[in-house]
């Protein structure tokens, strides 16, 4: 198998072809994001790619960004209220973790100012409209500190999880997660890359990286065996925001052995 951007991905992957692989690739250059049914984003599951849910009444937009090269989504959470945001995840569930069966998943974006005051969480996560509360299994980059929530965090810390049936709660004990000693900086992209391998003896093992640089290693509180999983971001506001938080999101891409 060999992902579309192995560049990303230092260690090498196994050999072969991504043809017949599935796999999905956004790169957000059309219009009409806005709506409430579709084209992208819509708040009726499956009515569209991606399922938004709001976030305490918050009036989420989401716009192709004008001069952004490569196009650009811009994900707003609409207002600068404290607790306003949103949860986004691709609607179908369509990637599991299954022995000899790769997940790869990879994300570039920036947070263009406040990069210590926006709460977020993106990866791979199971269904669930309140990631940034928690969910039960993720695979996730994210804001907050080890051992805390993401909520609040008021720091630009860049946090890798790997969670396994944590009930719902970001400080469960089957979570394994570092500091990746990476800081957001305003307007700055980052190039973020998440790769699951499970052999044939069932051995797990998540791989995190940004920037091409492995930021986390782990083989424990990885999701169980038929786990199902979905790419996911989500973002909120603090009480200190001067603007609305936003996310501008280059590229998404998920991909996995057939």
């Amino acid at each position: 198998m060999s992902f579309p951007n192995p560049r990303i991905f230092p260690g090498g992957v196994k050999t072969g072809q991504i043809v017949g692989d599935p796999y999905y690739f956004a790169d957000f250059h059309k219009g009409g994001y806005g709506t409430t049914t579709g084209p992208m984003f819509a708040s009726t599951a499956n009515v569209a790619d991606w399922l938004y849910t709001v976030r305490n009444g918050s009036t989420p937009t989401f716009i192709v960004a004008d001069s952004e090269r490569s196009g650009v989504l811009t994900a707003s959470c609409g207002a600068t209220t404290d607790t306003h945001g949103l949860d986004c995840q691709l609607n179908g569930e369509g990637y599991s973790v299954v022995k000899d069966k790769d997940i790869y998943w990879e994300m570039r974006c920036k947070i263009p100012a406040e990069v210590a005051e926006l709460d977020w969480v993106i990866g791979l996560c199971n269904t669930d409209t309140s990631v940034l509360t928690g969910c039960n299994n993720a695979l996730v980059f994210r804001s907050g500190a080890v051992d805390a929530a993401p909520l609040n965090a008021a720091s630009a810390d860049i946090i890798a999880s790997a969670g396994d049936d944590m009930a719902g709660s970001w400080t469960a004990t089957t979570i394994s997660e570092v500091d990746t000693g990476q800081d957001w900086v305003a307007d700055e992209y980052r190039t973020f890359a998440i790769h699951l391998t499970v052999d044939s003896q069932g051995n797990k093992r998540a791989r995190f990286y940004i920037d091409g640089e492995e930021v986390m290693n782990v083989t424990s509180n990885i999701p169980d065996e038929d786990t199902f999983l979905t790419p996911t971001f989500a973002i909120e506001n603090t009480d200190a925001m001067a603007a609305a938080g936003r996310l501008e999101i280059d590229y998404i891409l998920c991909t996995q052995v057939r």
